[in-house]
């Protein structure tokens, strides 16, 4: 030791001794633990805490180990509070800054703290102190004079650790010293305060999220009558340092103003002004704080990335699963073809089951036939061998109950009153008993016992969509049908929306013509006219459900006209009909399931 940092050495240690007498400072230090020894936490009750002493810039002190879990104030004090706070020490006009730490709520039975300078760690002082386990102790303060003139304006750390049986906690803050004559009670100027604040950085142990920043920092004194702080974020991922974020916070009556801010890569800084009347306050900054490292914005950037791309991934993974899957169920499992039978005679209703056809195929694992859409797209696209193919290769015959209307009209049905065929055909097969073809009704919310065809009045009845789930159970046989369709009356509600209205619809027209009452028949064009004003509707309303006539047109006449009439006018009896169709050229059951179209030709009618 030279000769100057001997005299500097003494002379504080002189004024550190005449400060326990003099009344010249402006807050002296009251705690009871200066002495250099071991002594009682409190001097009231001696065995119930002891501290022990470290010596001032020791390697003992600077070798002292924290190994608790990091919090922060987020998580609560369970073993109790910390506060650090500064003032101003006076003795024989020596002006310093010193520190006070105060302890409340006491839950711990071991704890230890540490000063140290930041890039200097031999400028340090330690305590360590020990509660018996059956005593209690609510709350202490040291704050003895450790500092010098020579800390002024120098980064600083504050870390402790503590401890009962059954946790262990460490927490550990930055702070600039601040300068003596900045924080004398004795300044009438505001603007010369230095406001001290010091900051809580807590990461994530793995890396693999944010960085959150406690800001604390001491009130100005009450006599400045300031209540209303101005925080501010400085931040720069590479460059110059600027304001990312502002926010003013008001402090009153309190010891303690504290603000909270996560980060996840560069560098950030805080700086707390307090918000003066009439002048302008200095500003007080923190140290500056490197968040991340070299390897953090990588990571930040995969991160970014994979929480957008698995989710694409995962999506691309049941798609391609979803089309294996069903590729594979069209090899393995046969699915069910339904013949439905129907009466087309009222548009609204014709439509309905347009719309049941449309939902069975997409959503419940069926493949039905239905004369409107399948006769045409047939191999012969004639209705008679229609008929008789479809009953060959139809594992389920369904009638849906069809209303009849009460007015005189043209069917909308290109192929007009094949289910005359149809029934006729039902009549003989249940006749005959064939095993294979299972049959069943259908009703729908306006149907009535009354709209069940003769030829179906003993078959098995399912109320749609009340007995869609026995349906379908029905249809597949109770076999688990693949997980892909969603096929239960739950999803009904979710994915029959256009189904349903078009039974809302026919629901309100068959009772406006109910409550009509049966108007006078019309003549031939009044009936015309009443069928082009349906047909006219139905374009309006369901566009997608017409296909363009185009080149079809005349060749779907031909075909369309030549067999409806000739099938209309036969003269002699239906029991003279090869109505299983004996004889003629193999069904190879070819058919393409059209989803959406109808042929409506513009026939002459």
């Amino acid at each position: 030791m030279n000769r100057i940092s001997l005299h500097v050495w003494f002379c504080l240690n002189i004024l550190l001794l005449l400060s326990k007498v003099s009344p010249c400072r402006s807050l002296a230090s009251a705690s009871s633990l200066c002495e250099s020894t071991d002594l009682p936490c409190k001097p009231e009750n001696p065995s119930a805490c002891q501290m022990k002493y470290f010596r001032l810039n020791s390697t003992e002190c600077r070798d002292l180990t924290f190994d608790g879990k990091q919090t922060s104030r987020s998580d609560g004090d369970p073993l109790g509070t910390v506060e650090l706070k500064s003032f101003f020490y006076n003795i024989l006009s020596y002006k310093m800054t010193a520190f006070n730490v105060t302890f409340s709520d006491i839950k711990w039975k071991h704890l230890k703290f540490r000063f140290k300078q930041i890039g200097n760690d031999m400028k340090n002082t330690c305590r360590e102190f020990f509660v018996l386990a059956n005593a209690t102790v609510s709350d202490m303060f040291y704050d003895c004079i450790w500092s010098n003139e020579t800390y002024e304006g120098k980064p600083f750390f504050f870390e402790y650790e503590a401890s009962n049986e059954l946790l262990k906690i460490y927490k550990k803050f930055s702070f600039h010293v601040p300068y003596a004559k900045n924080v004398d009670e004795a300044l009438t100027n505001v603007k010369d305060w230095e406001t001290f604040s010091y900051v809580e950085a807590v990461s994530f142990s793995n890396g693999l999220g944010p960085t959150t920043f406690f800001l604390n920092w001491q009130p100005l004194p009450q006599k400045f009558s300031v209540d209303s702080y101005n925080v501010s974020i400085m931040s720069s991922d590479a460059g110059t340092l600027q304001v990312v974020h502002s926010i003013n916070i008001t402090c009153k009556n309190i010891t303690e103003c504290n603000y909270m801010y996560s980060k996840w890569y560069g560098t950030v800084q805080f700086g707390v002004q307090p918000i003066c009347k009439d002048t302008i306050c200095s500003t007080t900054t923190s140290l500056v704080f490197q968040v991340g490292g070299e390897r953090a914005k990588p990571l930040l950037i995969g991160i970014i990335c994979a929480s957008f791309c698995i989710p694409v991934a995962l999506y691309v993974i049941y798609m391609v699963i979803k089309y294996m899957a069903m590729k594979e169920v069209a090899v393995v499992e046969k699915i069910p073809k339904v013949l439905v039978i129907h009466s087309s005679s009222v548009a609204v209703h014709a439509n309905v089951v347009l719309y049941l056809v449309d939902y069975l195929k997409n959503y419940c694992y069926v493949e039905p036939l239905v004369d409107e859409l399948h006769i045409f797209s047939s191999k012969s696209r004639d209705p008679f061998k229609w008929c008789n193919e479809s009953f060959k290769c139809a594992d389920y015959v369904m009638v849906v109950a069809s209303p009849s209307s009460t007015r005189k009209e043209v069917p909308n049905s290109v192929y007009q009153r094949t289910n005359v065929l149809l029934l006729r055909l039902l009549r003989e097969r249940l006749a005959a008993n064939h095993g294979k073809t299972k049959y069943f009704a259908l009703m729908l919310p306006y149907s009535t016992d009354r709209d069940v065809p003769v030829e179906a009045e003993n078959l098995r009845k399912f109320h749609f969509p009340r007995d869609l789930n026995k349906m379908l159970k029905f249809i597949h046989e109770n076999r688990v049908m693949p997980k892909l369709f969603c096929c239960q009356v739950r999803d009904y509600k979710l994915y029959g929306k256009k189904l349903s209205r078009a039974i809302e619809e026919a629901q309100h027209y068959l009772k406006s013509s109910k409550a009509e009452g049966g108007a006078s028949p019309h003549g031939t064009d009044a009936a015309e006219a009443d069928f082009q004003h349906e047909l006219l509707t139905l374009k309006r309303r369901e566009p997608h459900l017409l296909s363009e006539v185009g080149g079809r047109r005349k060749e779907s006449q031909k075909t369309a006209v030549t067999t409806a009439e000739s099938f209309l006018d036969y003269p002699g009896d239906l029991e003279s009909i090869n109505l299983l169709g004996e004889g003629d050229e193999e069904f190879d059951g070819e058919m393409t399931v059209r989803r959406n179209k109808l042929i409506i030709d513009e026939l002459s009618l």
